[in-house]
């Protein structure tokens, strides 16, 4: 049992490991869909990484209010001019072209998967 503790304990932190911000801004910079048709677009330089536009799979563009590096992890957060909804993703993971970010709004939450286009 002893043994196990470490191997436990390493794995527990390597799960909230904050990304780095400059490996993430490389990796996001560009056009992503997500699987309900959106599309969200940032742009990264360096460190820096900001969500530019977002837009529904109808053509409603959202209008972006924040985005950045909060705790490690980036997040952006739009709201929705045809429900007044305001919506953050927060990103989870990112892999080759594929990231996946749990978003949350005043009704609901969920993760969602965003491919790179």
């Amino acid at each position: 049992m002893i043994r196990l503790f470490p191997v436990l304990l390493l794995a527990a932190c390597a799960a909230k490991a904050p990304m780095s911000p400059a490996v993430v801004a490389k990796q996001l910079s560009g056009t992503w869909v997500d699987t309900g048709g959106a599309t969200a677009s940032f742009d990264g330089k360096g460190k820096n990484l900001v969500c530019t536009s977002v837009v529904d799979y109808d053509g409603e563009e959202f209008v972006i209010t924040e985005s950045g590096f909060k705790d490690g992890q980036f997040a952006w957060t739009y709201s929705v001019p045809s429900t007044g909804y305001v919506v953050t993703h927060t990103v989870t993971s990112v892999e080759d072209g594929v990231f996946t970010a749990h978003w949350a709004n005043v009704k609901a939450s969920g993760d969602e998967t965003f491919t790179k286009q």
